[in-house]
């Protein structure tokens, strides 16, 4: 079980009825909330074959009539209390750039992705406080054995993910998402001596009605993998932000590396491997640099793994710089190379990710071409339509919008005529490794962390040879 109640806004379709399909066998009390229950009819069928599901009646704009609905609550969970609130409900005008972005939509936006998710937290928190404290005989059956509160956000309320001009405009959503992410901050604080745990998650690019049909993800794969990491929510996570998969959303990115490998044309056998950090608050400098030359690179072989002959020399760079210089540890790995935009699904970054277990990003100058993912006719015509640095397409494993998302292309300077091809290594989502990617472009084409480690790194080789 994930948590015995749950009280969730916004459950008339889109994400929130999805949640509500795939939530409520995890529970003993789930109260599903929306504007006009008499319009949900699939919400309605789902609470006649369901006893268990409780529909209510919420305006999140009517935010006068929040403490009725907490008394209603309470007659509902009576002494257990609420131990989970998921602030679901949210909107997203059209029309929002800066010629068309009205005081109206901004309010009213702000009303239902902000102020909403907080007065009801505010009228539901003697309830929280009694589900956070409250101990019962079954209490090792649930995943939630306190309170949480789960404000669904949106990486599009980053702030440092909207910089350059490869981003701007949806005013409304994004300012409300950044202020509802601080909110989750504030709240976290206020509420931790309750032991009540409050994050942010992000459910991913959906194909709702909101995020449009061109989204990678179904709300199925959406919200299966968003029940997952709830089932691993523990206090210590509080105030943070994650995605769907459980993967943690920096607030803001401090260091980042980046890996790079050059062969000797002469000996393949013989190269260079180079480790660079760059600090991001100090415009991309390179606050560190390592390389191995004149190395014997043999193919490095592990049981359930590839083998890769730039995996040995790459750990010996890493494991120097974490033993000796801790405070330098980059907070993701971008490698010249692939992830799981591989033929067997394990570049060199997925690699790497898994037996050290931290976060990396394939960062390919060019497509890995395999099975039907082709730089042919098509793929060329996507490239393209790339007009605006931060444009990308995603790459499938098989035809049309269906098949899994292996990696994307991504347009990262005006100037760019190619696009890099990004791919997840470990423990970090693809729309994550799209916005980091982007943080550490400057003039060029390829992100700072690996275009630095690449210069060095053939420099030594040609002196090599």
């Amino acid at each position: 079980m994930l948590a015995r109640s749950i009280f969730l806004t916004g459950c008339s379709r889109g994400l929130g009825l999805e949640i509500v399909k795939q939530i409520h066998p995890f529970t003993e009390t789930l109260i599903a909330t929306c504007r006009n229950p008499e319009s949900a009819s699939e919400l309605r069928e789902l609470a006649d074959e369901h006893s268990h599901i409780r529909i209510l009646p919420v305006d999140v704009l009517d935010h006068e009539t929040f403490n009725d609905v907490a008394e209603e609550v309470s007659s509902i969970v009576g002494e257990q209390g609420l131990n989970l609130l998921i602030n679901n409900a949210g909107i997203s005008p059209r029309s929002t750039r800066i010629n068309f972005v009205t005081a109206e939509a901004m309010s009213e936006t702000f009303a239902v992705n902000t102020t909403s998710p907080l007065m009801l937290t505010k009228a539901l928190l003697p309830l929280l406080k009694v589900g956070a404290s409250s101990v019962f005989e079954d209490e090792s059956d649930f995943c939630i054995k306190n309170a949480a509160v789960v404000n669904i956000s949106s990486v599009l309320g980053s702030i440092s993910n909207n910089t350059g001009d490869h981003s701007g405009g949806l005013y409304p959503y994004r300012c409300s998402k950044a202020a509802l992410n601080m909110v989750t901050r504030s709240l976290s604080s206020d509420l931790n001596p309750f032991n009540i745990t409050v994050i942010s998650i992000h459910p991913g690019w959906v194909r709702t009605d909101m995020g449009g049909p061109n989204a990678p993800l179904s709300p199925q794969e959406s919200i299966e993998s968003l029940i997952s990491t709830l089932k691993g929510l523990t206090f210590d996570k509080s105030g943070l932000f994650f995605n769907q998969n459980g993967e943690e959303i920096p607030w803001n990115l401090k260091l980042v590396g980046g890996m790079d490998i050059s062969f000797c044309k002469a000996d393949s056998s013989l190269a260079c491997c180079t480790l660079v950090v760059c600090s991001l608050s100090q415009q991309l400098k390179v606050v560190y640099e390592d390389s191995l030359h004149d190395q014997n690179v043999m193919a490095f072989s592990n049981l359930g793994f590839l083998a890769f002959r730039e995996f040995e020399p790459c750990l010996n760079l890493y494991t120097k710089l974490t033993s000796r210089h801790p405070e330098l540890i980059p907070e993701l790995l971008m490698f010249d190379g692939n992830g799981i935009l591989h033929p067997r699904g394990l570049g060199l970054a997925s690699h790497f990710g898994v037996c050290t277990n931290t976060c990396t990003i394939g960062v390919a100058k060019n497509l890995y071409q395999m099975g039907n993912i082709l730089r042919d006719e098509h793929h060329l015509s996507q490239i393209n339509s790339l007009s605006t640095p931060g444009d990308h397409f995603f790459i499938k494993n098989s035809d049309g919008n269906v098949g899994e998302v292996l990696g994307a292309a991504l347009k990262t300077t005006r100037e760019a005529k190619r696009p890099i091809y990004i791919s997840i290594g470990h423990r970090i989502g693809l729309e994550t490794a799209i916005w980091a990617v982007m943080q550490c472009i400057d003039r060029y084409r390829i992100p700072e962390p690996t275009r630095q480690a690449d210069i060095r790194s053939r420099l030594l080789v040609r002196k090599m040879e």
